[in-house]
């Protein structure tokens, strides 16, 4: 398993929709997100639990 920091999703997921599960790091003091599932093609019907790449961690995630 690997987990990446909102930086991290942005940078590595940009234009992809993906499926992330979100969690609080205590060690770290810091947000980490695990990517369960990538969607490489655009989705022409929207997708449930699906967020953009470049939305995790923004007032955007799973908004569009």
């Amino acid at each position: 398993m690997t987990y990446l920091t909102k930086e991290q999703v942005n940078r590595k997921y940009k234009d992809k929709h993906i499926e992330i599960y979100k969690f609080y790091d205590y060690a770290n003091q810091c947000q980490m997100y695990e990517v369960l599932k990538v969607h490489r093609k655009p989705l022409s019907v929207w997708v449930e639990n699906t967020t953009l790449g470049q939305d995790v961690g923004t007032e955007m995630e799973y908004c569009r």
